[in-house]
Order: C-alpha cells, then structure tokens, then sequence
C-alpha cells in the first residue's frame, strides 16, 4: 500500500498517513458488515455446497482491480483505492470465516480419532504459516497489480 501511495498516487506524509488509517477503518467497517451473513450463512446446514459458495465469493475478488481502474478514472485520488480495498475485503471475509470453521471441525475430528491425543497447537501453527505463505504470494502479487496500474 505505501508504494502505491507513494509513487502512484503520489500522496505523501500527512495525508498518506492519514489515507492508511482510512484504508484499515474500511476495512474494519466491511469486516463488520459483511461477517454477519457470513455467520447466518454457515449457521444452517444447507443443501448447497459451502465450500463452492465461498470459492465464488473469493472468485468475485478478482473485480477489485477492475473498480480500482474504473474509479480512479471517475473519482478523486485515493477514492478507488477505497473502493478496491472494500471489495477485496468484503470478498475476503467470508474465506477467513470459513478457514477458522474447517480448522475447529480439523481439530475436532483428531481429537476424536485418538482419545486423549489434544494437538491443538499444531493444526493452528500449521494453519497460521500457510496462511503467512499465502499472504506473501498474494501481497506479491498485489504489489505487481498495483504497480501496473
């Protein structure tokens, strides 16, 4: 995000500081927002497949750079980087609820399989360095994305 501030928005010190703020409060305020169907969603056993579900809603991200393009074209600077991290975020949010689900049903079956073998710690580490691996790529990516814009 500070490179694209940076070198293509061309937004520096206090009002780059201040848009990063604003850019975690949307991110905050999405979060809320869209957790709530979220959690209504994957409260009822349904006939449709969840998993399929919140692949698409991850699927619909790829938009994101699409309305960054779009608004910074039609809105003042840094509007669409707004806009984009709303709509990454909102696509996202679903994926982080759905992972925190299968790593409880995860920990839930090993636990049933052998009595008194609790390996809690490990599903979770495991869990949290694939998702620092993924969060690398993807940030990698983001930054290639953003700098082509």
């Amino acid at each position: 995000m500070l490179y694209y501030l940076t070198l293509v928005e061309r937004i520096s010190g206090e009002k780059r500081s201040q848009t990063i703020a604003g850019l975690g409060a949307v991110v905050a305020i999405v979060t809320l927002v869209v957790i709530v169907p979220w959690t209504q969603f994957f409260r009822k056993r349904r006939i449709v497949n969840t998993n399929a579900v919140c692949g698409l809603v991850c699927l619909a991200g790829i938009i994101s750079p699409v309305v960054l393009l779009a608004a910074r074209a039609f809105l003042p600077s840094p509007a669409g980087l707004f806009a984009y991290v709303a709509v990454q975020q909102a696509t996202w949010t679903g994926q982080t609820y759905w992972r925190l689900v299968a790593l409880g049903w995860l920990i839930d079956e090993d636990i049933l399989a052998v009595a008194k073998r609790r390996r809690e710690a490990v599903f979770a580490a495991g869990a949290n360095l694939v998702q620092g691996i993924g969060g690398a790529i993807s940030m990698a990516c983001l930054g290639d994305g953003l700098a082509l814009a």
